[in-house]
């Protein structure tokens, strides 16, 4: 259409700018780019008039004027359709859960995106609080205040508001993210479920293949431990990682996230760096706050493809100091919560112990110390266990005490243990408790038990109970109710062990003055023999002196009782005081001493006899009664190989 609203010939070609949707238009004739030009030049360079054409196509329905050339009128005739279609819902009653409080798309589609801090409308800054992480879509149209409507044919001027969509910015949101994992983080309650917050947080955030929880060991505060890890299976459940290494001691005093691949190439830490590798190490992150190091965070490859980012870098050193403020609240509280729940328990169980020495001192026998013995021992959780007690007779080791069912059968297998066995030698170089690690593998206690029974056992515990380094018996455990108490149980194990055998042994002297057979000297023999052993494997002399009072018996009828048991008393004494390290002497009969010398031979026991017997004789010698005293001695090896020869030499 011309400036006179003509048609020229140009105008009947359609081109792209003319190209747009049919149902955006209601008219396609005001489509139509106007043009200036009224002629057209014919093939032979003429010139040719086209007479105006009156169309009622190009007449709008209100007046009469032709339809006006420029561009910005036409797109004023596109914004008055789409305004008529808002009047008339602007005009109906609000809905406000309706589909007029959505934005218009159509609008959306031309709009541009701005970053801004500063906001014009009210509206808009109480959306975005004045934070300016927020990127806003503005329209182009937002600085004009009103908006032409188009209605029956009047126009008029009318305030839109203006629809604003607000688009978090990607930093924004990884904050808000970290916020929601410091929380997850922050309120564990113990150091299993706080563990699982940090390893699941990294990974699910960062993307790692795999994520390792190292912590300070509660017995070495110079090691690492491994707490939880998730990703990787680690067989060897007990490794540890020296800090004081040259790798680790760098690690643990830096600052930030370290990439260990940097050490690679480094021949002096080769071992450390395998051992890193050994958990899928890749990051090495030391867990400390407030000038302390509570362990270490380590993370393996990343899944994706790529290495790791600036912003996943800060984002695990946030992650870390999270971790590390909540370890320490929660590693405290549970420390304080063992500690008081370990007083509790202590309390108890020395009130159920001292309860148990009570009823020992009033009902002293053997049949009651069993029953009492069972019931403490159950209630303290252990549920397989022996008590072997050494026999003065033999000098072997008697089963005195097992657990009420038996269940490792050692009535049947392991009723008694020689005392020359690899087992008791194994027990009596132990100076005290011991847990027995790899036992089902020990030679010594195969020997002894059975494979059933080793089968049976899921710990090993031993205590000996040694006097005078004389071992007079041993306490075992072999399993447990709760593993979780183990190392409490195991300071009651000790102090048990200690309680049944002192009272086991008090009760069986009470017993000795009232049983109708004792024998005192064959706990002399056995002890000599001991001793004849070892002179054997050191090959070294040994001699026995029998001193004997032969007028024992008159001196008895001239002074007294209370004067002969005072004289028996000095004896006695003087022995002791002439006798060095390694000897001993026994009263094996009314006015008999018997005196064992280990590494003496005769030339050294001769003048030591007749030094001792003379000091008898001269001090408890009178006018009225002169003490005699005689002694006869015998050497091993050469008057006898065993007790019983040695004895017949000097009888």
């Amino acid at each position: 259409i011309n400036k006179k609203g003509k048609e020229t010939l140009i105008d009947t070609i359609i081109g792209p700018a003319e190209t747009e949707f049919i149902n955006d238009r209601k008219d396609d004739a005001s489509t139509a780019l106007p043009d200036d030009g009224n002629t057209i030049e014919l093939s032979n360079g003429d010139l040719k008039s086209i007479e105006p054409i009156e169309d009622e196509l190009f007449i709008l329905p209100d007046d009469n004027t032709p339809a006006k050339d420029n561009v910005e009128t036409d797109t004023t005739n596109y914004d008055t359709i789409i305004m008529q279609d808002q009047e008339l819902i602007l005009n109906s009653e609000p809905d406000y859960l309706g589909p007029e409080d959505e934005p218009d798309l159509k609008l959306l589609q031309n709009n541009s995106i701005q970053e801004t801090n500063e906001f014009k409308d009210k509206n808009l800054d109480n959306k975005s609080d004045g934070n300016p992480k927020f990127r806003i879509i503005e329209s182009v149209e937002d600085n004009k205040d009103s908006m032409r409507v188009m209605q029956e044919g009047n126009t008029t001027k009318q305030t839109i508001s203006t629809e604003y969509s607000i688009k978090p910015d990607k930093k924004f949101q990884d904050f808000v993210v970290l916020y929601e994992i410091g929380k997850e983080i922050i309120k564990a309650h113990s150091l299993n479920e706080l563990y699982d917050a940090i390893l699941f947080s990294v990974m699910g955030q960062i993307g790692s293949a795999s994520a390792t929880l190292l912590v300070v060991s509660a017995d070495d505060e110079n090691s690492l431990i491994v707490a939880d890890s998730r990703g990787i299976t680690i067989k060897n459940k007990n490794i540890r990682f020296d800090i004081r290494k040259g790798l680790f001691n760098i690690l643990m005093q830096s600052k930030g996230v370290v990439d260990i691949e940097q050490f690679k190439q480094e021949t002096q830490y080769r071992d450390e760096y395998y051992q890193l590798i050994a958990i899928d190490a890749r990051l090495f992150i030391p867990l400390g706050y407030d000038s302390k190091v509570f362990g270490a965070l380590v993370l393996g490859e990343k899944i994706t493809i790529g290495d790791y980012s600036e912003e996943e870098i800060d984002f695990i050193e946030r992650i870390n100091e999270f971790a590390a403020i909540t370890y320490e609240k929660v590693h405290k509280m549970e420390q304080l919560e063992n500690d008081i729940r370990k007083s509790v328990d202590d309390r108890k169980f020395w009130n159920e112990l001292d309860e148990y020495k009570q009823s020992l001192r009033k009902y002293p026998q053997k049949d009651h110390f069993k029953v009492s013995a069972h019931s403490i021992m159950k209630a303290n959780g252990f549920l397989s266990y022996a008590v072997y007690i050494k026999n003065n007779k033999d000098g072997r080791y008697s089963l005195l005490l097992t657990d009420e069912e038996d269940m490792l059968l050692l009535k049947d297998s392991a009723n008694s243990i020689n005392s020359d066995s690899a087992f008791i030698d194994y027990i009596l170089s132990l100076h005290s408790a011991a847990d027995l690690e790899d036992f089902d593998r020990n030679r010594a206690i195969r020997e002894i038990f059975s494979e059933s029974s080793i089968r049976k056992m899921t710990l090993f515990w031993i205590n000996p109970f040694k006097v005078a380094n004389e071992m007079l018996g041993f306490f075992c455990v072999f399993r447990l109710r709760d593993y979780q108490r183990r190392e409490i149980q195991f300071e009651r194990f000790k102090v048990m062990t200690d309680v049944l055998l002192s009272h086991y042994l008090t009760l069986q002297l009470i017993e000795s003055q009232y049983v109708n057979y004792s024998d005192v000297i064959l706990p002399v023999f056995n002890r000599i023999d001991k001793e004849l052993a070892n002179v054997t494997r050191l090959t070294i002399p040994l001699t026995i002196i029998l001193f004997t009072i032969k007028n024992l018996k008159r001196y008895y009828t001239i002074q007294g009782l209370e004067k002969t048991q005072e004289l028996m008393n000095k004896i006695e004494a003087v022995i002791i005081s002439r006798l060095s390290d390694g000897d001993f002497t026994a009263r094996i009969d009314r006015n008999k001493f018997l005196i064992v010398l280990p590494g003496k031979n005769k030339k050294f026991a001769v003048p030591f006899a007749n030094a001792l017997k003379n000091e008898m004789v001269q001090q408890f010698s009178d006018k009225e009664l002169q003490l005699l005293v005689t002694f006869l001695m015998a050497e091993y090896p050469e008057d006898g190989t065993d007790v019983y020869s040695l004895l017949d030499a000097i009888d």
